[in-house]
């Protein structure tokens, strides 16, 4: 039998499946998001590529779901930010495009910029107190919640990202900080990449220019080494003057960088069997800076033809080669992005029919470099046979169709028979007559996020199997423990509550509506909460309205609702509990205190499930099923014009009524213990045997309050019981001569000894009706029943 723990363990693995499966998805999302984007960047114009950030940032924001994702860097002296892109919602307010991070967030700027810690605020509340000048500035820029991701490149912060919520508190998952670095490592790659060409490019136009008009330093060395002339500029390039190298032309060896020194003899030796010569190698300046040189050297002869020496022009080419450095690395840090994103680009000059591979698309199809011969009709062989006509089709559509866009999925075919599957896309370069001459394009690796999707798809199935077969194999255990366990509140194995329940069981299915019947303290509320539970309505809380305890002003708000303004003191609107109650179940205890009136709206509520709020001409329609419970009689109240027939016919399709505990004394040693576990609980006491003596009390005894006397009673004796042992119970637990005299003879004795007992004193604490366990109301019910005067001659009554 599957117990209520496995059902629990079961229960909480598949919410941990489910919560995976969300992650899973989450995190694939945002990988594609991070390929398309890579995609975007490598063949992008200069002047798209702020634009594009910006692009990227909106997407970002959405897939975050915050309010600003802003791009800045820090400027060269650290103390400053400039914001390169933002997307932002109009609600955000505007934030200045350069700030002072040292002045308006000084705690920000030691933990981001000189430790490079990334700062994941819920609330600005989390801030220290030591960061109140940051707080305030967020604060102003109406920020709540802040994610700050510092971008290091090569130990240098000169980036940042971040995201901010400014309408509610965002709790930033962790996993989000590393694919933020990743967005913001391509930023950076791509920025440095723009940078070094644009810098190179104008270090290429300078050289040119000089060369075409003079050289930087020139110098014209004799056949014995010693010098003829040095121009000035040597001075601007060494930091040694003209004179300094006349004097001592072993200057020009002693300033070549060590490691550069082997290579500079190796070309003297060279030259000799040479006109000219051409290298490049490293100084070192005056100052210590290393310096590198663009060598050229030229034999110099006399008009005889005698050999004089050689001139020499030396150009100072640092700036270029610090950039073809700078390049270098971007160029390797793109293609690492590209090879986490599993990206590669490709070219194919339509003209020619060459067919350029970056190195990650040779990973990609398993080749090595020489491995391919690298033209379009090579790549289609590589293509999977069934899906090549589909990768020709679109190739010549792109092609024909300027407005047409290629990207499309398809498989390739490893050397090792190994089968991937890859996203291309491409775009198609046309000459102003609309030609097409180059196409340039991507091709992604989704393999991986493909068997993701495939495994997520299994499991998904897998779930769904087991989960219907767990269903059809346990349907007879779970009808078991509903047929042991529904019932647990209501405690008794005699043929009186046996009847209830069964009746129980009979109505809860249904929508009909139920009048428990039943005196104060039967539980006829334990009854209405078991029809619920085992009803449809089950999912959803049964609402509860004590019809005798609310005031009469108010009994009708209460039950429909109320407009601002209905009445005097309606400062609110307020929904009523039919409303609340709506699809659910509605529990209306002592139903035969309400009003005419009330009757009235109560019977429209039953019949078409319609109503007002007080100070509304709305009508409003609900689903709710009813349960009334009274300890009144009902039937006779309508003989006597004070309950409505109508109503009643319609309260009572199904009557159930609770019997009294008289009548089911064979229960009271089960209530009795369950009652002795519940308070030995509460009270810190172990009581372990009942004197048969006064289990046969109990047993005997009339029990006018029925359960809610029964505890009363034991509660009483277990208070002054000190050890396992229940004492004997208070006099008003037994009754005396109960085969000389009537039932109603006995409770009418019984009523008023505890009325003289509490100098008929009924209500408050210690009041008869307390120690009865009934409600005053129902005691003065009872007093005129049993024809008990509601004073003593001697008036001496306290109420």
């Amino acid at each position: 039998m599957t117990t209520d723990k496995d059902a629990l363990i079961k229960n909480l693995e598949s919410q941990r499946e489910t919560i995976s499966q969300i992650l899973l998805k989450e995190r694939l999302r945002f990988e594609e998001m991070i390929s398309e984007m890579s995609a975007r960047f490598i063949t992008l114009p200069h002047e798209r590529i702020n634009a594009e950030i910006g692009l990227a940032l909106e997407q970002i924001s959405k897939f975050l779901m915050v309010d600003d994702c802003t791009f800045f860097k820090t400027l060269p002296d650290k103390n400053q930010g400039q914001i390169i892109e933002r997307s932002h919602l109009a609600h955000v307010k505007t934030i200045p495009p350069v700030f002072d991070i040292t002045a308006s967030f000084p705690w920000t700027y030691n933990k981001l910029i000189q430790t490079g810690q990334h700062i994941s605020l819920t609330s600005l509340d989390e801030l220290p107190s030591e960061a109140s000048v940051d707080k305030k500035t967020y604060q102003q820029w109406g920020a709540k919640s802040i994610l700050i991701v510092p971008i290091i490149i090569n130990n240098s912060l000169d980036y940042v990202i971040s995201a901010s919520s400014a309408s509610t508190e965002i709790s930033w998952p962790h996993e989000i900080i590393p694919r933020l670095r990743i967005v913001g490592d391509i930023f950076v790659n791509i920025l440095n990449k723009r940078q070094s060409e644009l810098a190179l490019k104008e270090a290429e136009m300078e050289y040119r220019t000089l060369a075409e008009t003079t050289y930087d330093w020139v110098y014209w060395q004799n056949p014995d080494g010693t010098l003829r002339y040095v121009s000035p500029s040597c001075e601007r390039i060494t930091g040694y003057t003209a004179n300094e190298f006349m004097k001592n032309s072993v200057l020009l060896d002693k300033i070549i960088l060590p490691d550069d020194r082997d290579l500079v003899v190796r070309h003297g030796h060279e030259l000799s069997g040479k006109e000219s010569m051409s290298f490049q190698y490293r100084i070192l300046k005056k100052t210590g800076d290393v310096v590198w040189i663009d060598h050229t050297c030229k034999k110099v002869y006399s008009p005889e033809g005698e050999y004089i020496g050689y001139r020499v022009s030396n150009r100072d080419i640092t700036s270029k080669k610090n950039i073809e450095v700078e390049l270098k690395k971007s160029r390797e840090r793109l293609v690492e992005a590209q090879r986490i994103a599993c990206l590669g680009n490709w070219e194919l000059n339509v003209v020619t029919g060459e067919l350029f591979w970056s190195q990650e698309i040779f990973r990609i199809f398993g080749l090595g470099n020489n491995a391919f011969i690298k033209t379009y009709e090579s790549f289609l062989q590589h293509v999977h046979p069934d899906d090549r006509n589909k990768v020709i089709e679109a190739v010549n559509l792109s092609l024909a169709d300027p407005e047409y866009h290629y990207d499309l999925y398809h498989r390739i075919i490893r050397p090792d028979g190994s089968q991937r599957i890859v996203h291309e896309r491409a775009e198609v370069l046309f000459t102003e007559d609309e030609k097409p001459f180059r196409i340039i394009g991507t091709v992604q690796d989704i393999t991986s996020q493909r068997q993701m999707e495939k495994r997520l798809e299994d499991q998904l199935e897998e779930i769904n199997r087991l989960k219907q077969q767990l269903e059809e194999e346990n349907i007879f255990l779970r009808k078991e423990i509903n047929l042991l366990h529904t019932h647990d509140e209501i405690i008794g194995q005699s043929k009186a509550i046996t009847k209830v329940l069964k009746q129980v069981e009979q109505v809860a299915p249904t929508d009909s509506a139920v009048l428990v019947t039943g005196e104060t303290g039967t539980g006829k509320e334990l009854v209405a909460r078991a029809i619920h539970r085992l009803s449809n309505r089950k999912d959803r809380v049964m609402v509860v309205v004590n019809c005798a305890s609310l005031p009469s002003a108010l009994v009708e708000s209460e039950l429909f609702g109320r407009e601002k303004g209905a009445y005097t003191g309606a400062l609110t609107k307020q929904a009523g509990r039919f409303e609340i109650a709506d699809g659910s179940t509605i529990l209306l205890d002592e139903i035969g205190e309400l009003s005419l009136e009330l009757q009235a709206k109560l019977l429209r509520v039953l019949q078409d499930g319609c109503f007002e709020r007080l100070g509304s001409p709305r009508t409003i329609k609900v689903n709710v099923r009813i349960i009334a419970s009274t300890n009144r009689d009902l039937a006779e109240g309508v003989r006597q014009g004070t309950f409505r027939e109508d109503l009643f016919y319609r309260l009572n399709v199904f009557p159930i009524e609770v019997p009294p505990l008289r009548d089911r004394a064979e229960d009271i040693p089960l209530l009795s213990w369950s009652i002795i576990n519940e308070f030995s609980n509460k009270m810190g006491k172990r009581i372990q045997t009942v004197p048969k003596k006064v289990m046969e009390d109990l047993k005997t005894y009339t029990w006018p309050g029925n359960i809610r006397e029964l505890r009363n009673v034991i509660e009483q004796a277990m208070i002054i019981s000190e050890g396992t042992l229940l004492v004997r119970l208070p006099s008003r637990g037994t009754n005396d001569n109960t085969d000389t005299i009537t039932l109603k003879e006995a409770e009418a004795r019984h009523i008023k000894s505890i009325l003289e007992k509490t100098g008929w004193r009924i209500k408050g604490r210690n009041g008869a009706a307390e120690l009865l366990g009934l409600k005053p109301s129902t005691l003065y019910t009872k007093m005129n029943r049993l024809g008990i005067p509601g004073k003593r001659k001697k008036d001496l009554l306290q109420t």
